[in-house]
């Protein structure tokens, strides 16, 4: 069965955000009014010559308007349509998800959540997240009972930075991986968020307000380690485990109210104790961890000399 594509709404939508009559349009795109009313209304498809007048005309980009459209839809729709000859230029790459990037049927998942690494990764995010936010959330509460600084001053710069320091400490997760194993980063950091939380809690005023800040460059190196770890640690169905991971998030919902719920009670620097718990596990990830692939490494001096490497250097060894 040949597939077609009904766009009525969208070209209704369209006509109405440019303030056009449907005989104004219909003789801009070269058809009659009547053609465009049936187009409209879901009664005529859209077809290729068309497509491609809506793009020169009106800035249209083909393949977000057209996905999705008719009763016969999907890749193979717009397959069938891009690959009229009126469309050629426009060069539409065909990609093909691999069977790992894909998002498995519910066998898959069943057969993941059998395994013990998913539920103890699944806990690592879980971990993560929860300890994210319930520093970043208590951070200004903090400062402010036990340090006297402004919530809405000092205590907004510190939470700031926190997310600041964050995007600074990806960077250099990311070249720290290239240099060591993967496994030692993760103790390392883990080790240091440890050793930083124990410093922003006991002490003094400026001590605390500085550690706060540099936990997040601290934390934000270890998530992409325990994700890749993860990802790892399973031969397939890597596009389900990607999804169960994710939903590790809520950990920063419940880790931070666990937190909040225990300063109540106990006072905020006791509740904050509790942190100590999810980085204690994720510190031991490090030791039990057994990816089946380790990440490569190089020299500090192999990594400087490919960053000045000329690029037609690297050019001619890609071709030998």
């Amino acid at each position: 069965m040949s597939s077609k594509l009904y766009l009525g709404h969208r070209l209704r939508r369209l006509r109405r955000e440019r303030q056009l009559s449907q005989t104004e349009m219909a003789t801009t795109l070269g058809i009659s009014p009547s053609y465009l009313n049936h187009l409209e209304r879901n009664q005529r498809p859209v077809t290729a010559a068309l497509l491609l007048k809506l793009a020169e005309l009106y800035d249209v980009d083909v393949r977000s308007f057209a996905a999705g459209g008719g009763t016969h839809t999907g890749p193979e729709a717009l397959a069938e349509i891009f690959s009229d000859a009126l469309l050629a230029d426009i060069g539409v790459p065909r990609y093909e998800l691999a069977e790992g990037e894909r998002i498995g049927p519910w066998t898959a998942h069943r057969e993941l959540l059998r395994r013990p690494a998913v539920s103890l990764y699944f806990l690592a995010i879980f971990c993560y997240v929860g300890s994210e936010q319930g520093i970043a959330n208590w951070i200004s509460k903090f400062l402010a009972t036990y340090h006297g600084f402004n919530p809405q001053v000092e205590g907004a710069r510190a939470v700031a930075m926190f997310w600041g320091l964050m995007t600074v400490g990806c960077v250099l997760g990311l070249v720290l991986l290239k240099l060591f194993d993967s496994r030692k980063v993760l103790i390392g950091f883990a080790a240091a968020a440890i050793l930083t939380l124990t410093a922003a809690l006991g002490g003094g005023a400026a001590l605390s307000y500085y550690s706060f800040m540099a936990l997040g460059f601290v934390l934000s190196v270890m998530w992409s380690v325990i994700f890749s770890l993860a990802l790892n640690s399973v031969e397939r169905h890597h596009g389900s485990f990607s999804g169960i991971l994710c939903t590790a998030i809520v950990g920063g919902a419940f880790v931070s109210l666990a937190v909040g719920w225990l300063g109540e009670r106990v006072g905020l620097r006791a509740g904050m104790l509790l942190l100590y718990v999810p980085l204690g596990y994720i510190l031991s990830i490090g030791f039990w961890a057994r990816p089946l692939v380790h990440n490569a490494t190089v020299s500090v001096r192999e990594l400087l000399a490919w960053r000045r490497r000329p690029p037609s250097s690297t050019v001619l060894e890609v071709r030998e």
